[in-house]
């Protein structure tokens, strides 16, 4: 192998860590957040999302208005739908 091919293994390694990191770090604030929740909040939105959810599915759409109306981030309400066994669909952003 040339130097160059090795450089450029080391770069494409350090890159896949750095995404790795930054993935994890991202699901580790959605965690931190999610867990910061009141009992309170968290069974309003737990209801707003059963309610929202048809046959086991919570449209995009539909999540990011609950988002909005609570106040909370798009990542908690795929978290806390993550939990509920419902699924986000008809996804618009790539946010879930």
């Amino acid at each position: 192998m040339t130097t160059h091919t090795l450089t450029s293994i080391k770069q494409e390694i350090t890159q896949t860590i750095l995404r790795a990191y930054s993935i994890f770090m991202r699901n580790f604030k959605i965690l931190d957040l999610a867990n910061n929740l009141s009992d309170t909040q968290q069974r309003v939105l737990e209801k707003k999302i059963i309610e929202a959810a048809n046959n086991g599915r919570l449209p995009c759409g539909k999540a990011r208005i609950i988002a909005q109306t609570l106040n909370i981030p798009l990542e908690i309400i795929g978290h806390v739908a993550d939990k509920l066994r419902i699924r986000i669909s008809q996804c618009q952003l790539g946010c879930f």
